[in-house]
């Protein structure tokens, strides 16, 4: 893995290659797509860095207790509400092409 980080900062190829790599025939391999495409919207597109060749550590623990739950409960922020959202559409649209 140490060939996959650069500081603090893991390379988007390792999260674009898993990615890629996987199968996506049950429940955990969607989760495991989903989780690389949102790390690879926050190393680009949310929070790139001038280079774009990473995403910071820091975001994996938003990921850590992901299990597919979208219900907006408590006092969420907004961001962590619209993410929720954007991974409910990713992990539809994943589900229909599965189906195709």
């Amino acid at each position: 893995m140490k060939a996959n980080c650069r500081g603090s900062f893991i390379k988007l190829v390792w999260f674009r290659a898993l990615k890629n790599r996987l199968v996506l025939v049950d429940e955990v391999q969607i989760q495991r797509y989903v989780k690389c495409y949102i790390m690879l919207l926050f190393g680009t597109v949310m929070f790139g860095y001038k280079s774009a060749a990473g995403v910071h550590w820091k975001f994996l623990p938003l990921l850590r207790n992901y299990g597919g739950s979208y219900s907006s409960v408590g006092n969420r922020p907004a961001w962590h509400t619209c993410i929720d959202r954007c991974v409910e559409q990713l992990v539809s649209t994943v589900r229909r092409l599965m189906v195709r």
